[in-house]
């Protein structure tokens, strides 16, 4: 449906442009007017300056030669110039004419985007108004709230350009609402009346939002229930009118950058409020204004603007002036009229640069034209007879532009010639004139059909457009493309025919006759006129074919691209037979060049985008070649520059190619260092920690021998001191024996004691068991009791009803039963006294049975501890059984150690003895270490600089 809107919008702004192009052709004048320079003018009149001045007295006073002279000069130069003038004006104006159409075109491009853009809202809020989740009740009540927010925002995240959409109940309260800022209450929103007004869709023009601040355009549409067919509720999206305009003007920058346009047009959309809703980025700061504060001469056309136009304005603001073109956007179906329009602004600086351009060579190849032209006259006039009085007046009659004039020529001298030659003269200039006047108005019909043709490079679009403009052109009744076929038949795929005669396009004619007699001449550009088919000599099959299409007359001429027959331009007259000027076949051969140039280019378009993507894709391979080796290069270098380092763990990177193979040569060198540097590093390091370990070895024995010599001083001293230690050890293990035997002894009681306690403990938790077997038994007691209170309490309410009723049947007896209901009554008060005393013995019971429980958990606590404690004397008891264990084993032990002290102190003085002799070995063997480690001490210093040259190099079997 989007696209069925689009190709309508198109066709009919295309219509307008069509419709309304003669309408405009003031304005375009009125332009082409005002950038046409006084040059041109001032050229003409100062042409005619001198023969102005033929009568003047200083005219008299001049030589024949003289005057000969400029007269010729005049009359040779004068037809120049204004051939030259009359070309620049008709060129200015067809670049006038070329600059306005194509903008007016853009403007209603632009306007058909408008369309589009609009009709896609109109769409969308329609689809989404009939969306089930809001129009059907019984989807609607199954799908929560939440997923019905979630598809609001996944349509706005799916649908770049809007930022808020909302859900309203009839009375204007939100219902849903996505992301964005909105109001509480919709009521009085004239877009939220009106659609639930009309039950129909409604599209506003842009307007500024309270709330942003930004122009937006609102859609609304109601939700109708399916099922009451009533309005449920409304749905409003907002479009934020600058997402529209970052689109124009990327639009704008790629047309330029095409080359399509003469500079970076400016897009503009003014709202029914005559304020700026849509502007370029360069000038965001006209959003808001009034379009009349910007364009004064542009603003007053819009108001009641039905069709497209061009103007010429000046910017209020910048002050600079501008070719504005402006259409209006059309109304959506049924929708209040939108009433805003689109507008195409471009400096006229940057529109007409052309024509500056343009003056200069005209002017100077005019000048230079007529330069030479009168100095070959001035050279001719020079030669012949001076005094020719009659030719003079002949041509002064000529300069003041009386062509017809001639001279009476008698004879052959040279003024005879003379005369013979003005009077030629007269004759091409007139007929120059003339000629002239048909080849611009020839070049005029050419150019403009031209123009018309090759403004599309659709294939179908050129075809279309030809037939159109070659029938408007020649007055025809119907103009055609046929088409060939391989097989040289063929069918009309393009035509342009009168009304009321019969249509032939997308017939397929197929003549054997014309491929045998015609193919061959066509392919040589042959352009054939028939005035009339039945006096033309054609095949019988070939006339019957023309008469099918009531065909009178027919010009035909060749469509060939690169000298291949693509088809034929074909005219027909179906009125009368019809003689074919010169003219009109030159112009119809011209143009079906055209058509071949024009379908030539279209084609050469469609290769050359082909050609483009195929180099695009062949450029990216190649770059992405050229980063993979320059990635590799990179990692080669690095790798080089960490082994520089003394790093030689490094490995390059083999891969194919030229990079690869001095991968591998480079990792080769590589491995061969590492080889020699780890070879060279482990003997290095052998030799300097056999060294090292050898010179520790000797430090260590000279300084052990030196403390083993002075330990042993000391320990001669010690030993000393030991023996008499030895002798305090015997006495005091005889005293910690006395304390053994009287710990074993106080053992001995403390586990008489024990057994006493445990024995008390038993007792009590005998004790405990039978009071807590008593009180369950006294649970039990009030439980009974609870249960006789509760059959009391029964029998005093029976009693209670007996005595109402007792009462009830002595009123029934009347005076006779009055005694009776007093002891009815006295019966009840007793039972409700029973019920009361078994109220507070039930109360009672209660209590007692609280209590009872809280002493049962009581007992039940104290029987814990009990057991606890009789663990804990057990364990005490056991603790006690040890202790008497350990106490006879340390008696046993201090006994021993008083024996063996006595043995220490005899062997200690023997020890004394060999310690004496030890000392003396350790002094000498201490100095015959220090002369070794001397001599050791240069092999650790070389041995530590051969370390310390190969150290720089990294290995693989270093971390």
């Amino acid at each position: 449906m989007a696209t069925r809107f689009k190709q309508e919008s198109t066709s009919r702004h295309q219509h307008k442009t069509a419709t309304n192009l003669d309408n405009d052709r003031h304005s375009i004048d009125d332009i082409s007017n005002r950038v046409q320079p006084q040059s041109g003018l001032d050229v003409n009149q100062s042409s005619v300056q001198p023969l102005r001045k033929l009568g003047l007295p200083f005219w008299q006073r001049l030589s024949l030669k003289t005057k000969a002279t400029t007269l010729a000069i005049a009359l040779s130069t004068l037809p120049i110039v204004i051939i030259g003038a009359t070309a620049y004006y008709i060129t200015n104006k067809g670049i006038t004419n070329n600059v306005t159409q194509q903008q007016q075109a853009r403007a209603i491009a632009l306007a058909g985007q408008f369309d589009n853009f609009i009709a896609q809202r109109y769409l969308d809020i329609q689809n989404l108004a009939q969306s089930s989740m809001l129009s059907d009740p019984a989807v609607r009540a199954i799908v929560p709230t939440q997923a019905k927010q979630f598809n609001l925002e996944q349509y706005i995240k799916n649908n770049p350009g809007y930022d808020n959409i909302v859900v309203i109940d009839p009375a204007g309260q939100v219902i849903l609402q996505t992301a964005g800022e909105g109001i509480a209450n919709y009521s009085n929103v004239d877009y939220f009346q009106q659609s639930i007004r009309t039950k129909r869709p409604v599209v506003t023009p842009p307007r500024k939002s309270l709330l942003t601040g930004e122009y937006s355009i609102y859609a609304a549409a109601p939700v109708i229930d399916t099922t009451t067919g009533e309005v449920f509720a409304v749905v409003r999206s907002r479009t934020p009118v600058q997402y529209f305009n970052e689109i124009l003007h990327a639009e704008a920058k790629t047309l330029a950058r095409t080359g399509n346009s003469f500079g970076v047009e400016e897009y503009f959309a003014i709202n029914d409020l005559g304020k700026i809703v849509v502007a370029p980025t360069e000038h965001l700061d006209y959003i808001g204004e009034d379009a009349q504060a910007v364009f004064p001469r542009v603003a007053p056309r819009l108001a009641n603007n039905t069709s497209v136009g061009s103007i010429i304005d000046r910017d209020r603001v910048e002050r600079q002036q501008y070719l504005v073109s402006y259409t209006p956007i059309r109304q959506i179906e049924s929708q209040t009229d939108l009433n805003w329009s689109a507008m195409v602004a471009l400096p006229t600086a940057q529109v007409f640069a052309a024509h500056q351009g343009l003056f200069l060579p005209f002017f100077l190849g005019t000048s230079a034209i007529a330069l030479l032209i009168g100095a070959i006259t001035a050279y001719l006039v020079n030669r012949a007879l001076r005094p020719v009085v009659n030719a003079s007046l002949a041509v002064q009659k000529l300069g003041n532009g009386h062509l017809n004039t001639r001279l009476s020529v008698h004879g052959k001298d040279e003024l005879a010639m003379l005369g013979a030659n003005i009077n030629n003269m007269a004759d091409q200039l007139q007929g120059l004139l003339q000629q002239q006047e048909e080849v611009t108005e020839q070049a005029q019909l050419f150019a403009d059909v031209t123009f018309r043709i090759r403004r599309s490079l659709n294939i179908d679009d050129i075809l279309k457009t030809a037939v159109k403009e070659v029938r408007k052109v020649l007055r025809c009744d119907r103009v055609v493309i046929y088409r060939f076929n391989p097989d040289y038949s063929g069918t009309v795929v393009a035509e342009s025919v009168a009304p009321g005669w019969t249509q032939a396009l997308a017939e397929s004619i197929n003549d054997p006759c014309f491929k045998d007699r015609h193919i061959q001449q066509y392919k040589n550009g042959r352009v054939r006129a028939i005035d009339n088919i039945h006096q033309a000599g054609l095949t019988d099959c070939h006339i019957k074919t023309l008469e099918r299409f009531d065909v009178k007359a027919n010009l035909v001429a060749p469509i060939l691209k690169d000298n291949q027959l693509l088809g034929l331009l074909i005219a027909h007259h179906c009125a009368t037979t019809r003689a074919w000027q010169q003219a009109e076949i030159d112009l119809f051969t011209q143009l079906a060049t055209q058509i071949g140039f024009a379908l030539d280019q279209a084609y050469l378009l469609e290769q050359v985008e082909k050609a483009r993507a195929v180099a695009e894709e062949i450029s990216q391979e190649q770059r992405q070649q050229k980063e993979a080796l320059q990635q590799q290069l990179l990692g080669l270098l690095s790798d080089v520059e960490e082994a520089t380092k003394g790093n030689l763990t490094v490995r390059a990177e083999v891969t194919a190619g030229e990079i690869g193979t001095v991968a591998d040569f480079f990792n080769s060198i590589i491995e061969s260092l590492c080889q020699l540097a780890t070879d060279v590093k482990t003997a290095a390091t052998q030799v300097n920690v056999a060294v090292a370990e050898n010179q520790g070895a000797m430090h260590q024995l000279a300084d052990q021998a030196l403390q083993q010599a002075e330990a042993i001083r000391h320990s001669l001293g010690s030993l000393a001191q030991m023996t008499d230690s030895i002798q305090d050890v015997a006495a005091s293990a005889h005293q910690a024996a006395e304390i053994t035997r009287t710990a074993s002894l106080t053992a001995q009681v403390g586990g008489v004691a024990m057994n006493h306690t445990v024995d008390s403990i038993l007792n009590l938790s005998q004790t405990v068991a039978e009071t807590a077997g008593k009180v369950r038994q006294l649970s039990e007691s009030s439980q009974q009791i609870s249960k006789v209170v509760s059959l009391i309490n029964q029998i005093a309410l029976q009693t209670n009803v007996l005595a109402i009723n007792a009462s009830i049947e002595a009123n029934r007896a009347g005076e006779e039963g009055r005694g009776f209901a007093l002891v009815a009554e006295e019966i009840g008060e007793l039972a409700s006294q029973s019920s009361a005393a078994t109220k507070e013995i039930e109360q009672i019971v209660e209590n007692i049975q609280r209590e009872t429980v809280e002493v049962a958990h009581a007992m039940e606590l104290g029987t814990n501890q009990v057991v606890e404690g009789t663990n804990l004397v057990e364990d005490t008891k056991k603790n006690l059984k040890k202790i008497f264990d350990v106490s006879r084993q340390i008696d046993q032990l201090v006994q021993s150690i008083s024996h063996a002290t006595i043995a220490q102190a005899q062997t200690s003085q023997q020890v004394t003895q060999l310690m004496k002799e030890i000392a003396t070995v350790s002094e000498q063997t201490a100095n015959s270490a220090q002369q070794v480690s001397g001599s050791l001490q240069q092999t650790t210093t070389i041995a530590q600089q051969l370390q310390a040259s190969v150290g720089a190099f990294k290995v693989d079997n270093e971390s």
